[in-house]
């Protein structure tokens, strides 16, 4: 079995600005059922917007990642007026990933960010990341032998553990220990090495137990791959346990709930802990992988995707739907016609040139 075509789904939004009337758009207000057609049937029952006040502005992108290789595929696009449901993105993301595999790829999971929709998709399929009865993965849509994992994009799951420290100024991990301060980092900014930060010991051992996390969720180099006897294995452990130790000392209420992170954000990272547990040593006794480079399970090569849209449309940040569904194909049409600069190859008329 060929590693390089085995991969996953990502799963994102885009918010546009006002743009133009749909002739053809996913659209919650709408509220009508939604065919996607049968094998091999252009889908043309899709709602359709009916006046000016239908305009367009969210954008679903599907794209596919391989673990063993370095190029992404865009799959599928789409156009709506508001985020698509979470029922419906279940049905996109199902009929995408059969399709996929009939094409002979092996598709193990998908990733998706924290937004309301995709946490519904999760509730559709069953995965929940609540301590008591969390559930990282479900039997495959196309092979009951297999295994789908759900994944939520490390880098986001991060940003949410920094906003509720910054809006709640304080987070306590055991009620025996000092607590999580903001103002350490402020002093640590402002004043670095002038003057010494005193009673911070759980501050600094916050941030080493979130940077050792992150570090081994962000493995992208073959001698830095993730296997169930590596340090980054271990460290993947001991993040899960220490972090339903702390919702534990919530739960029995020697914490109080401003002192914890957020549900979404703990339900995350215990799905994307549990599901890289457990998809590694999968991987691994399944399909003969040597190690799991667990830094291309994240978004980083959408968020460079959609990076890349908003460049290619000059001063317009904010692209409309017409541009962005032009932008969309061209940079991968044009890195596959655009020949190389440097080599000793030279491009040959066709028999229809010389015609």
């Amino acid at each position: 079995m060929q590693c390089r075509n085995m991969g996953y789904w990502f799963l994102m939004r885009y918010q546009f600005e006002k743009t133009f009337l749909l002739s053809l758009i996913l659209s919650p207000i709408l509220d009508l059922p939604i065919d996607f057609g049968k094998e091999d049937e252009v889908c043309n029952q899709l709602p359709k917007s009916n006046s000016l006040d239908d305009l367009d502005n969210h954008g679903l992108v599907l794209l596919f990642h391989p673990l063993a290789d370095t190029y992404t595929q865009p799959i599928a696009v789409f156009a709506s007026r508001g985020p698509i449901k979470g029922d419906t993105l279940v049905k996109l993301l199902i009929k995408a990933t059969i399709l996929l595999e009939k094409s002979g790829v092996l598709v193990h999971g998908f990733v998706s960010d924290s937004a309301l929709t995709n946490r519904k998709v999760w509730s559709e399929l069953g995965i929940s990341g609540k301590l008591e009865g969390s559930h990282s993965y479900i039997e495959h849509f196309n092979d009951s032998n297999r295994t789908f994992f759900a994944f939520s994009d490390t880098s986001h799951l991060i940003k949410s553990v920094r906003n509720r420290l910054y809006n709640k100024r304080e987070l306590l991990v055991d009620p025996m220990e000092k607590p999580v301060e903001l103002n350490h980092f402020r002093i640590l900014h402002e004043y670095d090495k002038t003057i010494s930060l005193e009673n911070c010991d759980s501050t600094i051992n916050f941030c080493i137990k979130f940077n050792e996390m992150f570090d081994a969720l962000n493995r992208k180099v073959p001698f830095q791959g993730v296997h169930p006897d590596t340090n980054d294995y271990k460290v993947l452990q001991d993040t899960l346990k220490w972090l339903n130790n702390w919702e534990m000392r919530v739960k029995i209420e020697e914490l109080n709930e401003q002192n914890f992170l957020t549900s979404n954000a703990a339900e995350g990272l215990r799905v994307t802990l549990n599901s890289t547990i457990d998809i590694i040593p999968y991987l691994i006794e399944v399909y003969n992988f040597s190690y799991v480079l667990t830094g291309k399970i994240t978004q980083d090569n959408l968020e460079k995707f959609f990076g890349t849209i908003r460049q290619a449309a000059g001063a317009n940040v904010h692209p409309g739907i017409p541009t962005f569904l032009q932008l969309y194909k061209l940079p991968y049409i044009y890195s596959l016609l655009k020949p190389p600069k440097f080599g000793n190859c030279t491009i040959e008329p066709s028999d229809d040139a010389n015609e």
